[in-house]
């Protein structure tokens, strides 16, 4: 067994967020559509300019910012949580306890206490600064690198890839 002990500050909870947010399928998705809608808009945009019949009007400003919005999604939204999440003490802001183990992990804060076969979860994604260990398509466990001494890490790390059938996106 290991212990690793943390708490996310604000900025660590917004790019955790962020970073869950950005591994879901349908913001691909939204993020795709953005940009062609905005290489559209840009083209239009050359094309009535150059014959001379560009006018800005109520629907070209809101395609614009439709796209701008799908575009910037997850960080709009992160933006928008995170003060909620961090006033009210909701999990992700406590002060966390990560128990894992060969064929499991627990982790308990203030308010809760909850243990998780490997096998169970959705995935597990690495980025950056974080391991994200997703319970579901939207919804993860954030666990910030800063937290493992690089031993505890990389077996943290060899576990989570040991097991069957389990997504796994190490770096």
């Amino acid at each position: 067994m290991d212990e690793i002990s943390y708490k996310l500050n604000a900025e660590e909870l917004y790019y955790g967020m962020v970073d869950v947010a950005k591994t879901r399928l349908i913001t691909k998705i939204f993020k795709i559509l953005s940009m062609v809608l905005l290489g559209a808009m840009a083209f239009v945009t050359v094309v009535t300019m150059k014959s001379g019949s560009f006018n800005i009007t109520t629907g070209y400003v809101i395609t614009i910012v439709l796209a701008l919005y799908g575009y910037f999604l997850p960080e709009i939204s992160a933006k928008v949580q995170v003060p909620t999440i961090v006033k009210n003490k909701a999990p992700l802001s406590q002060q966390l306890k990560l128990n894992f183990y060969k064929t499991y992990f627990s982790l308990s804060g203030e308010t809760f206490n909850h243990k998780i076969n490997y096998q169970k979860l959705h995935s597990v994604v690495e980025t950056d600064d974080f391991i994200l260990l997703k319970t579901a398509e939207g919804s993860a466990d954030i666990l910030p690198k800063r937290a493992f001494s690089t031993d505890q890490l990389l077996k943290f790390k060899s576990i989570l890839g040991a097991v069957e059938g389990l997504k796994v996106k190490l770096k």
